[in-house]
């Protein structure tokens, strides 16, 4: 390495840097509930994907899964975020979901990719057949698989998301 001549690490690292104090101010001013909640869930499947399958693999997540498990915990603490009860739960449209699912897609927090029918699996082979999906209406229009990638380190938005106000 001659003098004044940056290797790639060193770049790399610089950016990392910078974009992950950027996304540490995204999330700690967030003031969505559902936005907050959606970042909580898939920080939290995530973490737990690699709990099972280790850190060799970045583990995808299937986007009705996230759904779910982001409507279950909006019904659970929905009125401690205060949202609106509608009698029967928290009510939150697939639209919205969709939205800020689009939000954390546009500020580099996951990717959202499809994939052919019945190959969703975490392995190098069924990510090199995703398709990234760039907009909602590519994700309305597919017939295939959606999954969500987290492109963020999940214990450092863990982090982020406990000192949220």
């Amino acid at each position: 390495k001659e003098r004044g001549i940056l290797d790639f690490r060193h770049i790399h690292a610089v950016v990392s840097r910078v974009f992950q104090e950027r996304f540490r101010d995204f999330v700690l001013g967030i003031k969505s509930p559902v936005l907050f909640v959606l970042v909580c869930v898939i920080t939290v499947e995530t973490r737990r994907c690699e709990s099972m399958v280790g850190t060799s693999v970045v583990p995808c997540l299937g986007l009705h899964v996230v759904l779910q498990q982001t409507l279950s915990s909006l019904d659970a603490y929905g009125s401690r975020l205060g949202l609106m009860d509608s009698g029967r739960g928290v009510s939150a449209s697939r639209w919205l979901f969709l939205r800020s699912l689009n939000i954390l897609k546009e500020v580099g927090f996951v990717d959202v990719s499809s994939q052919p029918e019945g190959s969703l699996s975490d392995s190098a082979s069924s990510a090199q057949l995703r398709t990234p999906l760039m907009s909602i209406s590519d994700i309305l229009e597919t017939n295939d698989d959606i999954v969500i990638t987290m492109t963020q380190l999940p214990d450092v938005v863990l982090t982020m998301c406990e000192v949220h106000e």
